[in-house]
């Protein structure tokens, strides 16, 4: 099962196959916050991102993180930054998941895809059944690693 985020590409070279990604960073703070029932928070903008390249220090892109989501949810207000990275995303170069089994690989499985928290648990259980039935389900068919041919 090759699940492995920004390293899926690698991943996949190591057996032989070539699955594109695209190289797009982004910047990932973590909040911890006592004020809400979710005491960490994990916060994200595609404005922001588009800062990264403009020589501003991650700290400071993620205090203008922060500052967006405190406006967005004012209950945020006295929450701190925990921690602050510039990530690179699992995004395949169609910016489409790659889920399911690779018919040149036996036994090799693709989960890759940016949306991994919000699609995890539906990919996992998908993924699960064809597993254990070999049945392909039909839900994944659009996002198929073969659809990547070198």
């Amino acid at each position: 099962m090759n699940a492995t985020g920004p390293s899926a590409s690698h991943v996949a070279g190591l057996i032989g196959r070539h699955l594109p990604m695209r190289r797009e960073p982004g910047v990932v703070s973590r909040i911890d916050c006592a004020q809400v029932p979710v005491h960490r928070v994990v916060l994200h903008s595609r404005e922001i991102d588009a800062l990264i390249d403009t020589g501003e220090e991650p700290a400071q892109l993620a205090r203008r993180l922060h500052e967006s989501a405190r406006q967005v949810v004012p209950e945020l207000g006295n929450s701190r930054i925990a921690q602050t990275r510039v990530a690179h995303r699992p995004i395949p170069v169609d910016a489409f998941p790659s889920v399911g089994a690779v018919p040149s690989v036996p036994g090799y499985y693709e989960a890759v895809s940016h949306s991994g928290i919000t699609l995890g648990p539906v990919i996992g259980r998908l993924l699960a059944s064809e597993i254990l039935s070999g049945k392909r389900d039909e839900m994944l068919a659009d996002f198929r690693p073969e659809r990547f041919v070198p």
